[in-house]
């Protein structure tokens, strides 16, 4: 058979299956599985938030007398960067991981928001390179975080510049996120737990494949996903209140 009369073929797969038959289950699994629907409802809270730039009228609000070339500069911070290019992108890839009934990726998306907006904000703070371009101070100093585990950074230089609590939360979530979905030792860890549970039960959706609906036997992930989903709003609303304070009124002295 050629490639020719394979491609369409597989295609015309894609569009009948997955478009037409295996998306709607899964939006229909998410309304009828209380945890599922709990869950969708704290990602779509922490999307909300970090999607709005809010922010930004808040500081006009508190500051009228800014000028438009300061927030010019307040846009070419470390942290605005990155919520632009790597927040708010990594936002909608979680939400469209968790829709398409990929759980495992939406803790990759949940693992790169932490160290994005720790990190950046640290750089921020901490004037590192000030005089350097934005993405520039983020690719030297990560380069330097190499030489230290994120974990150590969280527990030790983050947790000074924000709070030794905020920092520790940050550090705790980090730990549980890298210790599911992001290794092989998760996924066998929650396979073993399932495979050992009391009763019979289907496989979880995730050792499936993706576009399967969500069942009752995903409600503990899902149960899980959604306390991490909410600790996650509670670090960056932290982190974006103290940014609101320390960092944002430099740009405009």
């Amino acid at each position: 058979m050629s490639n020719e009369s394979v491609e369409p073929a597989c295609v015309q797969l894609f569009e009948d299956k997955v478009l037409k038959e295996y998306l709607p289950k899964i939006l229909d699994s998410i309304e009828k599985i209380p945890a599922a629907r709990s869950a969708c409802k704290a990602l779509l809270s922490l999307l909300a938030i970090i999607r709005t730039p809010w922010y930004i009228q808040r500081i006009r609000k508190e500051m009228p007398e800014i000028s438009e070339t300061d927030m010019q500069k307040l846009c070419s911070s470390p942290f605005f960067t990155t919520w632009m290019t790597v927040l708010c992108p990594s936002a909608d890839h979680l939400y469209g991981s968790f829709m398409l009934g990929c759980l495992p990726l939406c803790y990759h998306s949940i693992r790169v928001i932490l160290e994005a907006m720790t990190i950046s904000y640290y750089v921020e703070y901490t004037n590192y390179l000030e005089h350097e371009d934005p993405i520039s101070r983020l690719v030297k100093f990560n380069e330097e975080l190499r030489q230290k585990s994120l974990s150590k950074f969280l527990k030790e230089d983050f947790s000074k510049v924000i709070g030794e609590e905020i920092g520790e939360r940050a550090a705790r979530l980090w730990f549980k996120i890298s210790n599911d979905f992001m290794h092989f030792g998760g996924f066998v860890r929650k396979l073993h737990s399932w495979n050992n549970s009391e009763g019979e039960s289907p496989p979880p959706s995730w050792a499936i494949g993706a576009f399967i609906p969500y069942d009752t036997s995903d409600e503990d992930q899902l149960k899980e996903l959604e306390k991490y989903l909410t600790e996650l709003q509670k670090v960056y609303d932290n982190i974006l209140e103290r940014w609101i304070k320390e960092c944002a009124p430099r740009y405009f002295i």
